[in-house]
């Protein structure tokens, strides 16, 4: 089992899942947004953890957004803003995670149990971790934190501080609807059916919560009060987030967070930065 001492969180997003075409993410730094911009989506998002330690692309680590974290017991925080290009049913977009290898084997004892407790949580949360390529999905417009729907333009300079919860621009006689309430409303297929969006509708999402502890690689599987020392478990892969349509076809956006071995990262930023000085001096020369 590798040393949690050694190791470092690395948080990288783009458009697509290829994980060489996405960028390094500034963490609890929302006035450096990542752009995503593709022929399915365009818009902003920003990552937040607390006390973050991990990878930076710059010498200084922020450690975490004082004011986002101040009054709340999450941990972390995905939040975006953007505009889906198309047509789509509030039931055709999904958030979650999925994996490229098998799993079954690194899973920890008590999964079932906080797959419940989850579910508990999530009504709409959908899983197969048992699968050759692992999954678990559920509808945006249910299992987001925070949401905020408005019409309007993308802002070229996005403000990302905690959302007012807000999508009676989009639901059956411009409900003013809670969170709690606009996840039970959303949870429902039905409803979700008969619910559209279009490039017209401004999209604000913020994934945040307390179950995921990044300095003691753990996990706080709630309801059941359960701690789980992911280290024990963990086999290289790195978890990452999805937002996609439900068929699979489109992805819209994706962020990975990955545990990397601080020297190794060095190592391979050191090696990164000779072969391009050696490319630059070599087209200075012709």
């Amino acid at each position: 089992m590798p040393n949690a001492s050694n190791l470092k969180l690395k948080v990288t997003a783009g458009s697509c899942k290829d994980r060489s075409k996405c960028t390094l993410v500034s963490i609890n730094d929302p006035t450096n947004p990542i752009h995503i911009l593709s022929e399915h989506f365009e818009g902003y998002l920003t990552v937040r953890v607390k006390d973050f330690n991990g990878i930076s692309y710059s010498s200084k680590i922020i450690v975490q957004d004082e004011k986002y974290f101040s009054d709340t017991k999450d941990t972390s925080s995905i939040q975006f803003i953007g505009k889906f290009k198309g047509r789509y049913s509030t039931n055709d977009i999904l958030w979650g995670n999925d994996f490229d290898e098998p799993i079954k084997s690194h899973l920890p004892t008590g999964t079932s149990v906080g797959l419940w407790a989850l579910k508990m949580i999530d009504a709409a949360l959908e899983t197969d971790l048992y699968a050759p390529e692992p999954w678990a999905y559920s509808p945006l417009y249910s299992t987001m934190t925070l949401l905020r729907t408005s019409t309007g333009p993308l802002p070229s300079f996005p403000v990302f501080t905690r959302l007012n919860e807000d999508t009676s621009s989009i639901v059956p006689d411009n409900q003013s609807l809670s969170s709690s309430l606009r996840r039970e409303f959303f949870a429902k297929e039905s409803n979700r059916r008969t619910v559209n969006i279009d490039e017209s509708v401004l999209v604000e999402g913020d994934f945040s919560h307390p179950f995921i502890n990044f300095n003691k690689i753990a996990v706080h599987l709630p309801v059941v009060g359960l701690d789980v020392d992911i280290l024990k478990y963990w086999n290289g892969l790195p978890f990452r987030y999805v937002c996609k349509t439900r068929d699979g076809n489109t992805v819209f956006f994706c962020i990975y967070f990955e545990l990397i071995e601080e020297e190794k990262e060095k190592k391979r930023n050191r090696i990164e930065k000779e072969e391009t000085k050696e490319n630059d001096d070599a087209m200075s020369v012709d």
